[in-house]
């Protein structure tokens, strides 16, 4: 995925979605940041800066800290949504579907608030642990 694909996905989904459930601050700026793995489109200077010019806080996972990357927990528990619920695909169209169904059935605003709504005692965890394996 690219700089720029990221941020039409901002621009057009994400942002506005957090406009709507957080706002923004009296002086424009927004009332959430964003948490971004070292990924290199992430890290690219066009978006750094195009979030800068939005007055949108971001920060970055240190490089190898799974427990700091909720998504690796949603992801990790969709394949398990997949193994456990659907055979193995006989071809592609099969398995299309049945990401998309395992998908709908993860993707709930239930299950994405439980990652969200962990990450200050994951923070917590990660410094007590002096950065080191926590169980998340």
């Amino acid at each position: 995925m690219s700089a720029e694909t990221i941020i039409e996905g901002l621009e057009t989904t994400i942002l506005p979605y957090y406009d709507q459930q957080y706002g923004r601050r009296a002086d424009g700026s927004s009332n959430y940041f964003i948490l971004w793995d070292n990924a290199p489109p992430h890290t690219a200077a066009i978006i750094q800066d195009w979030l800068d010019d939005q007055d949108i806080d971001f920060l970055y996972i240190p490089p190898h800290s799974p427990d700091l990357n909720p998504i690796e927990n949603l992801f990790a528990q969709w394949r398990n949504i997949l193994d456990k619920n659907y055979p193995a695909p006989a071809n592609i169209n099969i398995l299309e579907e049945q990401v998309r169904a395992s998908w709908i059935e993860i993707s709930t605003m239930e299950t994405i608030n439980c990652y969200k709504n962990t990450m200050i005692n994951r923070l917590r965890a990660v410094v007590e642990k002096e950065g080191r394996y926590t169980g998340y």
